[in-house]
């Protein structure tokens, strides 16, 4: 790309501190970028790293009680940002400078319409109201794709799915055709196939206005897929920058290289084969007597209404759900948001209602719950997606790992402190950190500390539900060799729950892919990956971003839609799918 002698925006030298009790903490070290006319810069890296609250000092958006600039320079159009009076920081911000949130339902007003909310930025910023306010409004909702755009502006947020609200957020954001636009995390919160069409979303509208671009984030194939050049940053401090050519294909700096080693990378398994974590001679007895067993497995949900307070509508979360889990075996549930996946996972607990069978060793853990909970709970363990709201933070993390073991009756104090101590070290934490609290650890620490917990009855089956979609991708390439470790040397048996085919694709041994609450394809993990029957696992599988910038233009997407809600009405009959035989092991509804 030929870049201009003058890029639309230019940073130089930013730091930013924060206040502690201890005084100012520099978080931000001498951050310096630009960015050209239609041009994307993709500043990477982790949590903490940065790079957000940068963008929120540009944006003069930073909470003065906790936090201030302390150096440096961002000169847009011969304006340093910066030191702009808030008046005028008010009539560029939206103007000349736009910017995108991670969570569209935070970033808009719940009380106000879609189109009240558009209107409100072009009376503001371009003095527009009446007809040709509402000309603007709509011709912006039709430019991001949207669909029935007349009707949505007419529509409060929460009628509209997670990738509508983005869409409107960023119709918002592009209303007064400003010439940079900062992205943070635009895609993180949205489903897969999402934010596949709001990434090409994103190009396309930047192509048509010119727009300058800078993207944050912690995804490195979305980098490959979005960016021009690179930056990454750790820990308030720039580490590399370059075209994205040379950052993926030769990166100097050892982080860097961590990043891009640890990023799960789709089609890495391809031809091979993932064999049961238990003694050979016991193989195919794991193959032919499976330890769980599901049969049209139901679960509903009434929505309750009206003067009355009686069921209204009905929410059809999984339907006819049937699979089985063997010894020593992971077995994945994949799909999007509202697809049954979770609500299988806690049926299989009986945390939810549910109707149909599951057997456990042969036995119904309908009878099992019923007769002796304890001993049910013994068998099947969770771990959930977000380690802190797991934790009390009441409790140390030693009382934390240890209290099954004492609402079970097992052992005595010291026996329990000494298997608690070993559990520490099983994870790969020290024995010493038993007497802290929860708040003093990492992400990813807290997320080995609900593993060792979950261990501590041990159980024959991990249920881990969304367990490393929360944690940086350094952390998580951690977190699931420890989990294929433990499945090694206990011969654990894993239902992984997940939307991230990448990381499904590393640990499986089959796949089950769910939609609208149903099994739509189901196999072995390289026949379901480089096989694909139904067309929304080829979706699934198509929408995942390549960490591979070279072929980033070669990637077809796959057209269509959001997925449809799964409430009805009290009458509604769901039409069941059918799994149809493609090959040995491998079924999907065609």
């Amino acid at each position: 790309m030929q870049q201009k002698s003058h890029p639309i925006l230019d940073v130089q030298g930013v730091s930013i501190s924060v206040k502690t009790d201890d005084g100012l903490k520099q978080v931000v070290n001498q951050f310096t970028y630009h960015v050209d006319a239609g041009e994307t810069l993709c500043i990477a890296g982790e949590s903490g790293s940065g790079k957000s609250i940068t963008s929120l000092a540009i944006m003069g958006l930073l909470p003065k009680s906790s936090a201030m600039v302390t150096g440096g320079k961002a000169i847009l159009d011969g304006e340093d940002l910066l030191q702009m009076p808030e008046k005028r920081l008010e009539h560029v911000r939206g103007n000349d400078i736009a910017m995108i949130f991670q969570e569209p339902m935070t970033s808009l007003n719940p009380v106000m319409t879609i189109g009240d909310q558009l209107r409100e930025v072009l009376r503001f910023h371009k003095s527009m109201d009446g007809g040709a306010a509402d000309a603007r409004a709509l011709e912006m909702l039709e430019a991001v794709r949207m669909s029935e755009a007349k009707k949505r502006l007419e529509q409060y947020p929460h009628e509209l799915s997670g990738g509508m609200r983005q869409r409107v957020m960023i119709a918002m954001s592009l209303l007064c055709s400003p010439k940079v636009l900062i992205a943070d995390e635009p895609t993180t919160a949205l489903d897969v196939t999402i934010q596949a069409q709001m990434l090409s979303l994103m190009k396309e509208l930047q192509r048509e206005f010119n727009t300058g671009l800078i993207l944050i984030t912690h995804d490195m194939g979305v980098v490959a897929e979005m960016a021009d050049r690179v930056l990454v940053v750790n820990r308030g401090e720039m580490v590399e920058e370059g075209d994205v050519n040379a950052i993926f294909s030769a990166p100097k700096q050892p982080y860097t290289q961590e990043l891009l080693a640890d990023l799960p990378k789709l089609g890495s398994m391809q031809g091979t084969v993932k064999e049961l974590a238990v003694p050979p001679a016991d193989l195919q007895m794991a193959k032919d007597r499976p330890l769980l067993k599901v049969k049209d497995l139901t679960v509903r949900f009434d929505i309750i209404g009206g003067v009355l307070r009686r069921p209204v509508k009905r929410v059809h979360a999984v339907e006819k759900v049937s699979f089985d889990l063997r010894a020593g075996e992971t077995l994945s549930l994949v799909g999007e948001s509202g697809c049954g996946k979770s609500t299988t996972g806690r049926a299989l607990l009986n945390l939810v209602d549910w109707q149909g069978e599951i057997e456990l060793e042969g036995q119904s853990t309908r009878t099992l719950f019923k007769q002796d909970p304890m001993a049910a709970r013994r068998q099947i363990q969770m771990i959930f997606q977000d380690p802190y709201a797991s934790l009390n933070p009441r409790m140390s993390v030693g009382d934390l790992v240890g209290e099954p073991l004492v609402i079970h009756q097992i052992g005595t104090s010291a026996e329990r402190k000494e298997r608690v101590a070993n559990l520490f070290k099983r994870v790969g934490l020290s024995p010493d950190q038993m007497e802290r609290y929860p708040h003093e650890f990492s992400g990813g620490q807290r997320q080995r500390i609900c593993i060792a917990r979950a261990l501590a009855l041990n159980p024959k089956i991990i249920v881990a539900d969304e367990s490393v979609s929360a944690l940086d991708v350094t952390v998580q390439a951690q977190v699931l060799d420890l989990l294929q470790e433990l499945q090694e040397e206990l011969g654990l048996s894993y239902i992984f729950i997940s939307h991230d085919m990448a990381v499904v694709e590393q640990v499986s041994h089959r796949v089950a892919v769910m939609y609208m609450g149903q099994i739509v394809e189901i196999g072995a993990r390289e026949a379901v990956f480089e096989n694909p029957a139904h067309d929304y696992t080829k979706a699934l599988l198509e929408a995942v971003p390549i960490p591979d910038p070279t072929i980033k233009r070669e990637r077809i997407l796959m057209s269509g839609g959001e997925i449809p809600s799964p409430v009805h009405g009290l009458n509604y009959q769901p039409q069941y799918v059918d799994l149809k035989h493609i090959a040995a092991e491998h079924y999907a509804a065609i």
